[in-house]
């Protein structure tokens, strides 16, 4: 993965919604160009449950701080590392 996912904080103009109980809402869209992934990267990431469902505000897609800290912090501990090993001679590992 990319060394920005555990350095930089979640940032920008536009990107972020504070409702009334002060959690902050990351756009998708701002988080995958933090992170230096496509929309469809991000989609799979969700579907494996690597990081939490995404809330439809509006019909733009949003994550909480908290589950992006989340993912922060299994990444960071190398949650999501691929073990890849080679399979029989002859067969895709795959």
């Amino acid at each position: 993965m990319n060394e920005e996912l555990n350095e930089q904080p979640t940032s920008g103009t536009g990107t972020q919604l504070r409702g009334a109980g002060g959690a902050g809402l990351v756009a998708v869209r701002a988080l995958c160009r933090e992170l230096n992934i496509v929309s469809s990267t991000h989609w799979r990431w969700e579907k494996r449950g690597w990081i939490g469902p995404s809330i439809n505000v509006g019909g733009r897609k949003y994550h909480t701080a908290d589950q992006i800290a989340e993912f922060r912090r299994r990444a960071k501990a190398g949650e999501f590392a691929a073990n890849i090993r080679p399979g029989p001679k002859g067969e895709s590992a795959r």
